[in-house]
């Protein structure tokens, strides 16, 4: 097991930085890209939904969650004031 994985999964729970290190980012975009199923890194709000849950499950074993319940994730990403493509779905930033 890579060290950093190693050393999130000790401190499980007891994270509660605010932003992400590289390692992190790369492991949220391994399941970005897995839900990513036209390769054109966009998704819709309900993929996002879904990445959001994994990422509570600690799928990505960052030992970081998002602290919203997902019926509060799927309110931002559906209100107006958060930025859409035309096409309704969300890219990768």
């Amino acid at each position: 097991m890579p060290q950093k994985k190693a050393e999130n999964i000790a401190k499980f729970g007891q994270n509660v930085e605010d932003r992400l290190d590289e390692w992190e980012k790369n492991q949220v975009k391994e399941l970005y890209q897995k839900l990513d199923k036209d390769k054109k890194a966009t998704l819709a709000i309900d993929d996002y939904v879904t990445l959001f849950e994994q990422l509570k499950n600690d799928e990505a074993i960052m030992g970081k969650v998002p602290a919203q319940d997902i019926q509060e994730i799927r309110q931002v990403l559906e209100s107006a004031e958060f930025k859409k493509r035309d096409d309704g779905k969300i890219g990768w930033i």
